[in-house]
Parts: structure tokens; sequence; C-alpha cells
């Protein structure tokens, strides 16, 4: 788990200091939303600039804590690094594409965002059977908690339908409209909620 840890020191340390670098260059109001269309809907006072670097923190030090309680588990424990880190360096090309268009730079934001979101989904659901039940992390449904059958089950058919989702998602992004690719992948995420409850039902008889 120290390779993890060190990586993502890295990866929100490294977002940190790169946006106190810019952070005088910007000007006083910054984009910080953008619509289905690319277009900047919402702005802010450039201070806002550091939300997405403190929710890393944030989300940083709550996985830390999601670590130790699997620390029984090594696969466990590395899924969860696996996931953190992915999700750090997502929310990190998030806050650069930010700070890079509030400089002038235009960027294509949601074709970068959701093409992003798609392969978090896909690499998160490559961890999915490695994942202990807990109260955390994963498919966390009545039916999971219940049982461990339907919980490593469940997460077993996650892996397949995230993966698959995320994969085709991610091509999805590639086309005129972007954002289906986006609600393609978070498909293969809400879709094992379901399966848990069909999964329990039929271990019952």
């Amino acid at each position: 788990m120290r390779f993890w840890n060190v990586l993502q020191a890295v990866i929100v340390g490294g977002t940190f200091l790169a946006t106190i670098n810019y952070y005088d260059h910007l000007p006083a109001m910054i984009p910080m939303h953008w619509n289905i269309h690319g277009e900047i809907d919402g702005i802010k006072s450039k201070e806002f600039i550091y939300l997405i670097p403190g929710v890393m923190l944030l989300l940083q030090t709550l996985f830390g804590v999601l670590a130790k309680s699997v620390a029984k588990n090594p696969m466990g424990e590395r899924a969860i690094g696996v996931i953190t880190t992915a999700t750090l360096g997502f929310l990190a090309i998030v806050q650069g594409i930010v700070v890079a268009v509030s400089l002038g730079h235009q960027q294509d934001m949601v074709r970068i965002v959701c093409a992003g979101a798609a392969l978090l989904i896909l690499i998160i659901g490559r961890e999915m059977p490695h994942l202990p039940r807990n109260y955390w992390a994963g498919i966390r449904t009545p039916w999971t908690m219940a049982s461990d059958f339907v919980w490593q089950e469940t997460h077993r058919r996650a892996a397949i339908f995230m993966t698959r989702a995320g994969a085709i998602g991610a091509a999805l992004t590639m086309t005129p409209w972007p954002w289906v690719g986006l609600v393609f992948a978070l498909g293969g995420v809400l879709y094992p909620v379901y399966d848990s409850w069909r999964i329990s039902k039929r271990s019952l008889g």
C-alpha cells in the first residue's frame, strides 16, 4: 500500500503546487461549470480554483481510512489503492483543464471529462471482484450487505458490466455527442444495483 500512498501524495501535492504556481496569473473570475454543449455557464471568483484540490485531499484521506479497514485483505487493500489513485488522477486532469481554460487555452471540456469518467468506471470495474464486503466502497445494497455470496457474485458480474460499459462509453465520447458515452458508462454502474437483487432472489430459490 505504501506505493499507492506515495503516488497519491504526488498527485495531490503536484495538483496543489501547480495551482499555486498559476494562481497569480488567473483572471478574477474563472469558469467552473460547462453545459452539455461545452459552453461555459458558470463562473466563480478565482479563489474557487482550490475547490478540486481540496476535494482531492479529502478523498485521499477518506480512502486512506478505508484502506486501513481492509488491511487484512491484501487484494482489497490494493483495489482501494488503484481506485483512489485513478480517481485522484481524473480530478487532477479536470483541474488542469480548468486552469488551462481560465488562462485562455480552449479545451473540449465535455469530451475530455466524459471520456475520463468512462475510463475511470472501467478501471474501478476491474477492481470490483477484489473488494471485501465493507460499508464504504462497492455495490452496497441490502442484498449484498446481507450475504457474502451475493456480495461476491454481484461484484464479479459488476466487473464485466462496468469494464465493458466504460470501454464502449469512452469510444462513444468520440462522437458528436460525448455525453452519450458517459450515460452509457454510468449504466454499467447502475445495473449491478438491480443485479444484486436478482442474485439474492435467485440464491433464495
